[in-house]
């Protein structure tokens, strides 16, 4: 496929977020919304609530998303 993104789309900054220290899965802390981590519930029936918090996104760093092919780009 050959892209010139043509139209950009202007995304919502990061939320901040958590990962999980059994499995490691990485979401919102808002999805969580204080419950399990949904990976560990789905796939070994186990409640685990466990997370460490990630690093805080920069909110200095927009992110787009080209509506042509998908692609994210980050700028400052």
């Amino acid at each position: 496929m050959n892209c010139r993104h043509p139209l950009l789309v202007a995304l919502p900054p990061e939320a901040a977020k958590v990962r999980c220290k059994v499995c490691h899965l990485s979401i919102a802390k808002d999805d969580l919304r204080g419950g399990p981590c949904p990976e560990c519930y789905a796939s070994r029936g186990k409640r685990q609530y466990d997370f460490e918090a990630l690093a805080a996104p920069n909110p200095a760093i927009s992110r787009y998303r080209c509506e042509g092919c998908g692609v994210v780009f980050s700028a400052t």
